[in-house]
């Protein structure tokens, strides 16, 4: 052994001696310094669920009652690999029972992921019983690797705001009609807008307008709104109310018929006489008191019509 160990050491010498060194093989995949060196994949990292939360969108019937629940998700990823068929949002029916709601859409212009579901796709149609169950958000990126958040399912806001008028079958004298309600404040997170919306025969789009305050009680319409009685269909209205959370109430729609009265067109001026005989004093009074009311300012101050 000892003889063995001596021989290397010679050989080592002598090949200092003449200047030989010793080279490796170098043909490892994992060597930086071979020529096979492949470069290892990149770290993947896992999705994140920054945010999430639920809103819900109820609306008031004269005849049944609807509700919608919309849930968001703001999902980020260093790798921007998120794989967008593998975001989905399900829900604890029964404990360790989930229940897939369905898949979450992107939406590019909120930056959100969102699913909405109204209350017939929940058993007995009642969304109302799902209050405080578990609701999850799973996603998964093009590596397999996952992420997932819960929160609980939120009590729907069904407060009802009351329209006052018009309300039902009603008239308005006028193409800018004052839409009325009775004073809301019943907003749980202390917090409210209003919106209005006008539609022509219950489907076409008339006016509409949002961000009115809490404290209001009316709107004016701004924008003229033609003229529809006697079969020239209806217009209907509902009031919005939606919280700090994003929450939405929808009362009972009315709906009413515009009526303009026409103007009195009369060639004449204030203090000219009609004649007619021997009423021709009576005639001029029926004018100047019972008429001047239909009549513009500008009429009444004495101008031409």
């Amino acid at each position: 052994m000892k003889r063995s160990s001596l021989l290397l050491l010679l050989a080592g010498l002598v090949a200092s001696l003449v200047g030989c060194e010793w080279q490796p093989v170098r043909d490892n995949t994992v060597d930086p310094a071979s020529p096979y060196y492949q470069e290892p994949p990149p770290v993947n990292h896992a999705p994140s669920i920054d945010t999430l939360f639920m809103i819900t969108d109820c609306r008031h019937s004269l005849f049944s009652d609807f509700c919608a629940v919309e849930i968001l998700a703001r999902i980020t990823d260093v790798d921007q690999n998120i794989d967008l068929n593998a975001v989905i949002a399900s829900i604890e029916m029964e404990p360790g029972t989930w229940e897939e709601l369905g898949h979450m859409a992107y939406d590019p212009a909120r930056q959100w992921f969102i699913v909405r579901k109204t209350q017939s796709d929940f058993p007995d149609e009642r969304i109302d019983l799902l209050v405080g169950k578990p609701l999850r958000v799973q996603v998964s990126d093009a590596q397999d690797s996952t992420a997932s958040r819960s929160i609980s399912f939120v009590q729907p806001v069904l407060d009802w705001p009351v329209i006052v008028f018009p309300f039902s079958q009603d008239t308005a004298f006028t193409n800018y009609p004052r839409l009325s309600w009775i004073y809301w404040n019943n907003s749980p997170t202390g917090e409210h807008s209003f919106s209005v919306s006008v539609l022509k025969d219950a489907f076409v789009a008339a006016w509409d307008t949002a961000g009115l305050a809490p404290s209001d009680t009316f709107v004016i319409v701004t924008d003229s709104l033609p003229e529809n009685n006697f079969g020239g269909g209806f217009y209907t209205w509902d009031l919005t109310v939606t919280d700090g959370r994003g929450n939405r109430v929808t009362s009972a729609p009315g709906d009413f018929v515009i009526l303009v009265p026409a103007r009195a067109e009369l060639r004449c001026r204030w203090g000219d006489w009609i004649f007619n005989g021997r009423t021709r004093r009576r005639r001029s009074y029926i004018l100047s008191n019972r008429l001047r009311g239909a009549l513009s300012p500008a009429q009444s101050a004495g101008g031409s019509t």
